[in-house]
């Protein structure tokens, strides 16, 4: 029985298109990753480029001024004996092997739980490591970061207080976070400074703005000391 023409091309159509969807299926799958949330039905494609560490690796930690407070006993005020300084960022990173880990917001449970209490606890095995100083920034002013360090006793980690965005808008950090009622904060990332050059970022996957998920997988100080025990060339 002879077979119509206008068939052979439709199935000919019909298997050109379903080889199209799957070539597009396995794109997607191999460009992102389908990560699970708080149910079996929440599933969210988290794109694997990494923006901040693609962009600001092998180049300079931004220059900008950091408004703080610090501690001075020749004040009168003797119940608030702090003073206003500006730090310079180049100063922090000039001649220094730096580790600098970012987080979203000081109080918040991820940060206060874990990020900052574990990198206090382990300054001390990365300044083994060679680590001159330790850095945690967050885009909060120098009031809330000072007194969040002292309910959590930190004595290791300095605090820089990120008040109006510029270093971690300079790092290509910044992400809305509107649905949280957070204003713009800094995405969550830790990295590895020799004498100002940015050598290694860790940061964490799917940032996008308004991100529903709060991502802690790699910015750890676990991960950090991983790397730089993996080769003592890295510290340089």
């Amino acid at each position: 029985m002879p077979i119509e023409i206008s068939s052979v091309c439709m199935i000919i159509e019909y298997l050109l298109f379903i080889s199209t969807i799957e070539i597009n299926f396995f794109t997607i799958f191999n460009t992102c990753r389908i990560r699970r949330h708080n149910n079996f039905s929440d599933y969210r494609i988290m794109p694997k480029t990494k923006k901040i560490e693609k962009k600001m690796t092998g180049k300079k930690a931004p220059s900008v001024k950091i408004r703080t407070r610090v501690r001075d006993t020749r004040l009168k005020n003797k119940e608030n004996p702090y003073k206003w300084k500006t730090m310079k960022t180049n100063n922090m990173f000039k001649n220094k092997k730096t580790v600098v880990f970012s987080l979203p917001g000081a109080y918040t449970p991820t940060c206060s739980s874990k990020h900052l209490p574990d990198y206090e606890k382990h300054t001390k095995d990365l300044k083994k490591l060679g680590i001159d100083n330790v850095y945690c920034v967050s885009v909060n002013d120098a009031f809330v970061m000072n007194n969040w360090a002292k309910k959590l006793k930190i004595k290791n980690v300095e605090m820089i207080p990120d008040g109006n965005g510029e270093f971690t808008r300079k790092m290509s950090a910044m992400v809305p976070k509107d649905n949280l009622g957070f204003g713009e904060r800094s995405w969550r990332y830790s990295m590895y400074v020799y004498n100002g050059k940015i050598k290694k970022i860790f940061e964490e996957p799917g940032m996008r703005p308004n991100c529903k998920s709060d991502p802690f997988t790699c910015s750890d100080v676990h991960t950090m000391m991983k790397y730089l025990k993996t080769d003592t060339k890295k510290l340089i």
